[in-house]
């Protein structure tokens, strides 16, 4: 994650800036901050502005050394625009108000300026502020690339064990892996995120906009007294998230395993509307949702579902939606036929049809096959 205007706006030290030009521009980049101030001389040419400022930089300046010769802010706007920077914020000691050449000029190249006041921030906070923010979005990307190893499949117990070790560094055996999904936009999850980090008393990293925690597992009060900790940190409603939990483990070598477990579960759950549930209740996805990328799996899925919805598209039919509602049913006609509003001799009829295009094998595998096909579907 990187930390851009858009997010600066959202942040107290910033409540009082007022965006003046440059809208369009507010999902630039901020990496670092520089400033612009210089003692007025007659000499200075504001087209020999140095090349002393880094791209991605939020520049602040008070304008002082334009007192005198208001009309080179054009010129200034320009060059830190050739220069990449992120935007412009100005105190207003010079100027209270933009020319409207220049706001055109920043709108045009959606390079946000803002202005605030002599009491509103100075500069050295702002400086702060703003690297310990760029610092802390740093340190969120290097945890979600962390992460993401952990979903490879060629990653080794050793290596599972040393990212489990520098991410939690304080877990204790047994163990077991949380993921909460609190159905929120890119930009309100990484606030809330970023709001709470402080706050929290336990390691709590993104992945996928899901929020990822490891926590003990010997003593069912403590993890629970501990979860609650973070849904109340990060100010979620338990009831409107879905989350997933791994399986209890006593093995760091095993992290990459139960991290996995948790991201199946919790999608798991947001398929079927349920608020939590554990790796070990959902079923035949245990083994359907590591292998759902799958060469054969998809080979051998695809192959059957292109039959069945070729066939619907020829015929204008609904075997699909058949099939869907018959494995979901366990096979059971009555409740298909129900479900469908259809009689149950349609339901035989349309089930012989499926079993013309699934590929002849055991007559007993036909249930198995088509179970198989329409639950990875059901996944995706």
């Amino acid at each position: 994650m990187s930390l851009t205007i858009a997010d600066m706006m959202q942040m107290e030290p910033f409540a009082n800036f007022k965006l003046i030009a440059g809208t369009n521009g507010i999902g630039r980049t901020i990496e670092t901050v520089n400033i612009l101030d210089y003692e007025y001389t007659s000499e200075y040419n504001p087209t020999e502005l140095p090349n002393s400022f880094q791209k991605n930089a939020l520049v602040l300046s008070s304008l002082l050394f334009l007192k005198y010769q208001p009309e080179n802010l054009i010129n200034v706007i320009k060059k830190l625009i050739d220069y990449r920077t992120s935007g412009l914020a100005v105190k207003s000691i010079v100027l209270k108000d933009l020319p409207q050449d220049v706001i055109d000029y920043c709108n045009k190249h959606s390079f946000p300026v803002f202005l605030f006041s002599e009491n509103e921030g100075y500069f050295e906070n702002i400086i702060t502020f703003i690297a310990d923010e760029v610092r802390q979005s740093t340190d969120y990307a290097r945890f979600e690339e962390k992460l993401s190893l952990l979903s490879q499949d060629h990653l080794s117990g050793l290596e599972a064990q040393r990212i489990a070790m520098e991410l939690f560094p304080d877990l204790a055996l047994p163990y077991k892996l949380a993921a909460i999904n609190p159905q929120l936009n890119e930009t309100a999850f990484y606030k809330k995120l970023r709001h709470s980090h402080k706050l929290l008393k336990v390691p709590v990293y993104s992945y996928c906009n899901i929020y990822v925690a490891a926590l003990p597992a010997g003593n069912t009060k403590i993890f629970h007294d501990r979860f609650q900790t973070i849904i109340n940190s990060l100010y979620l409603n338990e009831k409107s998230c879905y989350t997933g939990y791994s399986d209890i483990h006593d093995k760091m070598d095993e992290f990459h395993y139960a991290f996995n477990e948790c991201f199946y579960a919790c999608t798991y759950a947001q398929k079927q509307r349920a608020p939590h549930i554990t790796f070990n209740q959902i079923g035949l996805s245990q083994i359907l949702y590591p292998y759902r990328n799958n060469y054969w799996m998809n080979r051998y899925c695809n192959q059957i579902l292109n039959a069945i919805q070729n066939y619907d598209q020829r015929h204008s039919s609904n075997l699909l939606e058949t099939a869907v509602i018959y494995v979901k049913s366990g096979a059971d006609t009555i409740r298909t036929s129900q479900a469908l509003h259809v009689h149950k001799n349609t339901v035989h009829y349309r089930i012989n049809k499926l079993k013309e295009l699934i590929p002849a094998g055991d007559e007993n595998d036909f249930y198995e096959q088509l179970a198989i096909v329409i639950r990875n579907y059901l996944l995706n």
